[in-house]
């Protein structure tokens, strides 16, 4: 049977990498955030796929996701695969949530399996990735919030821990592989190999374009994780019950989910009518709407940045 991986989780958590990584066969495509194409939010999205001159990229490719975006988002795995030859899989890392609960009611009778992952990093590593941004001061709302919404819209799913990923990429790997169908082979860890990254518009730049592996030392600095240790509050009881769950349904993971962390998993999941507004808002199927909802947040939060640093200089 077909597959599609949905690949899921918070911004700056992997996706790309895991994307490539598992893409990276001849019989697999790798679509990297496919929903930006059929949503695009920011005026860089809109004009990659209009404008390909702008960015360099092959007429071929832009001709093609155009044929893709003309038929629509609710039948795009079937025309991709339709598109496609010799294409047994379709990874698609697009993350959002409203997508990924619209493409499995979309894809419910269809001959292929949907098969969501969940990929993470500990709040730690969150931290620390938005720490380097100057975007701190989110990283709890963010990383709790994501995570619950995602136990709300995912009944079953893989979670893959970034650092495990990143650490031991081909044992990791194959054992993903392993758990969603598809084979692995020597050396699929080397993501820049994939025969079908000119594909992959929207997604991670840099880690489409690099020639490398990913360094886990070198990204976090021991040094200033520690610093970030002492500095931030990474013991809340809801981060505890929201890892507890990931780590239940980790790809590692030998057993059976355990009754009481479905129990739990019921409890927190977080999936409202006010969530799904909001999410719809910053994703809506018009371009203007989500361009402005994304400066208005873009500009409110270079303002609260603003008054805090003239708050703590005073």
């Amino acid at each position: 049977m077909k597959k599609v991986i949905l690949i899921t989780g918070e911004n700056r958590s992997g996706s790309s990498l895991l994307d490539l990584m598992i893409g990276n066969s001849k019989n697999g495509f790798s679509a990297g955030e496919l929903f930006r194409i059929f949503r695009p939010i920011k005026t860089s999205e809109k004009i990659k796929i209009n404008e390909p001159k702008v960015w360099e990229y092959d007429t071929k490719i832009i001709k093609f996701w155009n044929e893709i975006r003309k038929n629509g988002e609710k039948n795009v795995y079937e025309n991709l695969f339709n598109s496609l030859e010799n294409v047994d899989f379709i990874v698609d890392s697009s993350k959002n949530p409203i997508w990924i609960r619209n493409q499995l009611k979309y894809n419910q009778k269809k001959t292929y399996k949907l098969i969501p992952i969940i990929i993470y990093k500990t709040p730690l590593e969150f931290a620390y990735s938005l720490f380097k941004r100057d975007q701190l001061k989110y990283w709890k709302r963010r990383w709790i919030r994501r995570h619950l919404i995602l136990f709300g819209i995912l009944e079953n799913f893989i979670s893959v821990e970034y650092s495990r990923l990143v650490k031991k990429p081909s044992s990791h790997l194959e054992l993903i592989c392993k758990n969603i169908g598809i084979d692995y082979f020597k050396e699929k860890e080397n993501f820049w190999e994939n025969p079908n990254k000119n594909y992959f518009l929207f997604g991670s730049d840099t880690l489409r374009d690099s020639k490398s592996n990913v360094y886990y030392e070198i990204q976090y600095n021991p040094s200033h994780l520690d610093f970030l240790r002492k500095s931030i509050d990474i013991s809340e009881k809801r981060i505890n019950e929201i890892l507890e769950i990931l780590n239940a349904y980790e790809v590692e993971s030998k057993t059976g989910i355990d009754p009481e962390i479905l129990k739990k998993k019921e409890k927190i999941k977080k999936f409202g009518i006010m969530n799904q507004l909001e999410l719809e808002l910053e994703t809506s199927k018009y371009y203007e709407i989500n361009s402005l909802v994304y400066n208005i947040k873009c500009n409110a939060d270079k303002i609260l940045r603003k008054l805090n640093d003239n708050v703590e200089f005073k």
